[in-house]
C-alpha cells in the first residue's frame, strides 16, 4: 500500500487556505495513495472555545464535502458535529464515500468544547486491516489487543525538546508489541505560543524507523509500506532544535497575523541581540527594526553593542536618546513630590519611556514589538511592568538565561562554519561576554539584585521544572558543593512566588519546555 504523510502547517480557522494545502497535496500522488493528514487540518488549531460557535462546523463541513468531491483516499482531521455532540475527529474518504470516522476519547486540556468520542477505528481497506486514530487513544486500543496490519495516528503534538525523541521511543514499542506497520502524521507550525514540529515518520513491524520528515518545515512524503527499508537518523541537537522552534514561533505568528514589520528595543545587551538574530533569520533583515534608547546611565560598550547587532545584521535601527524625556517626567513628578530621593521609580520610569518609544515605532510601521524578558527574569520578577516586560509575543520567556547564552554561541558558531572568513557574527561577542545590567542606575549590574546565572537557574530549574522545595534544593546543593545557602535559596523561591501577578501581565511566552509560565505553571496571584 501506498501512503502519502502530509505534514501540514494549517491556520487556525483558515478554512480556505486549508482546502487549499489538502488538495494541493492530493495532485502530488497518483489515486492509488492514500493521503494521510494531521489532526484539525481542515480547522487548524488549537480551536479553544472556538467550538461553540456554529459557524466553526458549517465552515469545517463545507471543506469537508469539497474533499469529498476529489474522489481520492484520504485521512483527515476535522471538527464534527453529530447529534447535537462535537467531536475531533478524524474523516476516511474512499473515492468518495465516507469509509469510517474516529473521535477522539481521550481529550487533552487543549480539546476545548469537544465530547468524549468513541477512540481508535478499525476499517478493512485494499484487503488489509487498518486502524487510525489519535495519539491520546492508543493505550485504550492496545488494551483491546486488536490485529492490524497498519495503524496510522494522526496528531498535534506539541513541541518541546526530547519529546520527539521520547514519542519514537514509545511509538516503537508499540510497533514491536502490535508487529504493525506504524505511521505517525504529525503537524508542524505555530499558533501563538504554541509549536507543532512535525518529524512525521514511518516504522515497519519490527519497529525500524523508516522514514522520517524534517522537523519545522512542511513537507510530503510517499512511503511504499511493502517495501520499508531501515534508515539511520541523528536526532538534532537541543539548540538546533530551539533555533528552528524559536525562527518558526515568530515566523507563523507574524505571517498568520498579517503583521510584516517586527521592531525591537536593542539594548546592547545578550536578550535583545538574540531575538534581533532569532527575528532577522524569521522575518528577513528587510522586516525588522531596532531602536537604541541610551539614557545618561548607558555605557559606551552597550550604545557600541547595540550598533554592532544593527548593523552586523544590516537592520533599519534608529537612536532615540531618552534623557530629556526622564528628565522632563521627573522635574514634573518631582514638583508635586518634592526631595524625593531616587529609587524604583526612577528606574522603572525609563523603561517605561522606552515602551512609549518602542509602541511609537511599532504603530508608525504598523509593526509589532517583539519582548525581550527570559524565563530567569521573568521568574523572578527582574522587569519592570508595562516597560520591558511589554511586547505582542515573548520569544524568551521559555529559556533560562544560562540557555539564551548558549543558544547565543550556538547561532554564531553556525554561522562561522558557513563563513569562516567572516569579521562579525550575527551577536555581538561583547553581548554575550560582559556581565548583564539593566542600566537603571549608576553602575548596575544583575549580580547586584540575583545570584549569578549560573546558581540562579538552577535554583529555578530544580524548583520549577523537578519540583522541588526549599530544603531538597539546599540537599542538592550541598551534595554537589554548589554556592548557595538556604537563605539565598528561600529567597528566589519567594521572589517565584510573590511576581506571578507580573507574569499574568506578560506577552504571550513561546512554550519550547514541559513547563512554560503562563501555559503549564498558573498558580494562584495571592
Amino acid at each position: 500500500m501506498k501512503i502519502q504523510i502530509n505534514q501540514l502547517n494549517p491556520k487556525s480557522l483558515g478554512f480556505s487556505f486549508n482546502k487549499g494545502i489538502i488538495i494541493d497535496c492530493l495532485k502530488e500522488v497518483n489515486s492509488d495513495v492514500l493521503s494521510v493528514f494531521p489532526e484539525l487540518s481542515v480547522s487548524g488549531g488549537i480551536l479553544y472555545n472556538s467550538t461553540s460557535y456554529n459557524d466553526l462546523f458549517a465552515s469545517s463541513s463545507h471543506v469537508c464535502d469539497n474533499l469529498i468531491s476529489e474522489k481520492r483516499d484520504l485521512i483527515f482531521g476535522t471538527p464534527i458535529e453529530i447529534e447535537g455532540k462535537k467531536y475531533n475527529s478524524l474523516v476516511m474518504i474512499e473515492k468518495g464515500e465516507i469509509l469510517a470516522l474516529a473521535t477522539k476519547k481521550n481529550l487533552s486540556p487543549l480539546d476545548i468544547g469537544f465530547d468524549k468520542g468513541e477512540g481508535v477505528e478499525t476499517i478493512n481497506y485494499k484487503s488489509q486491516v487498518l486502524g487510525f486514530g489519535f495519539l491520546e487513544d492508543l493505550k485504550d486500543f492496545v488494551e483491546k489487543k486488536t490485529n492490524i496490519d497498519i495503524l496510522i495516528i494522526c496528531s498535534n503534538t506539541l513541541f518541546y525538546h526530547q519529546r520527539q525523541k521520547d514519542l519514537l521511543d514509545e511509538l516503537v514499542v508499540l510497533a514491536r508489541k502490535l508487529q504493525t506497520t506504524l505511521v505517525f502524521c504529525n503537524r508542524t507550525g505555530a499558533e501563538g505560543g504554541f509549536l507543532f514540529s512535525g518529524g512525521s515518520f514511518i516504522l515497519n513491524s519490527k519497529g525500524e524507523l523508516c522514514g522520517l520528515l524534517p522537523h519545522f518545515d512542511y513537507k510530503s512524503q510517499t512511503f511504499e509500506t511493502t517495501a520499508l527499508k531501515p534508515i539511520f537518523q541523528n536526532s538534532p541537537s537541543k539548540l538546533q532544535n530551539l533555533y528552528q522552534a524559536l525562527t518558526l514561533a515568530v515566523k507563523d505568528y507574524f505571517h498568520k497575523n498579517q503583521i510584516k514589520k517586527a521592531v525591537l528595543g536593542l539594548s546592547g545587551g545578550i536578550d535583545s541581540a538574540l531575538v534581533v538574530a532569532i527575528a532577522v533569520n524569521a522575518l528577513g533583515k528587510e522586516n525588522v527594526i531596532g531602536i537604541l534608547m541610551p539614557s545618561e546611565y548607558s555605557s559606551d560598550h552597550s550604545i557600541k553593542d547595540a550598533l554592532d547587532s544593527a548593523k552586523n545584521l544590516d537592520i533599519e535601527h534608529y537612536i532615540v536618546p531618552i534623557k530629556e524625556c526622564f528628565e522632563q517626567c521627573s522635574n514634573t513628578f518631582n514638583s508635586i513630590l518634592p526631595n524625593q530621593t531616587f529609587n524604583v521609580a526612577e528606574e522603572n520610569i525609563q523603561s517605561r519611556l522606552r515602551c512609549v518609544s518602542l509602541m511609537w515605532f511599532a504603530n508608525k510601521f504598523g509593526a509589532a514589538l517583539l519582548n525581550t524578558t527570559n524565563k530567569s527574569e521573568a521568574a523572578v520578577g527582574y522587569g519592570t511592568l508595562y516597560g520591558d516586560t511589554s511586547g505582542s509575543i515573548s520569544i524568551l520567556a521559555d529559556l533560562y538565561k544560562t540557555e539564551v547564552w548558549e543558544l547565543s554561541k550556538y547561532i554564531n558558531d553556525q554561522w562561522l562554519k558557513v563563513n569562516p572568513n567572516s569579521t562579525q557574527v550575527p551577536i555581538p561577542w561583547n553581548s554575550i561576554n560582559k556581565a548583564p545590567s539593566a542600566e537603571l542606575r549608576p553602575g548596575q549590574k544583575d549580580s547586584d539584585s540575583l545570584p549569578d546565572y549560573d546558581i540562579l537557574d538552577r535554583i529555578l530549574e530544580e524548583h520549577l521544572d523537578n519540583y522541588r522545595n526549599s530544603q531538597e534544593i539546599v540537599e542538592i546543593f550541598e551534595k554537589e558543593s554548589l554556592r548557595a545557602d538556604k537563605t539565598i535559596i528561600d529567597r528566589i523561591i519567594k521572589l517565584v512566588r510573590i511576581n506571578e501577578w507580573k507574569r499574568r501581565q506578560c506577552p504571550t511566552a513561546v512554550k519550547v519546555t514541559k513547563n512554560c509560565f503562563g501555559i503549564d505553571r498558573r498558580v494562584p496571584i495571592s
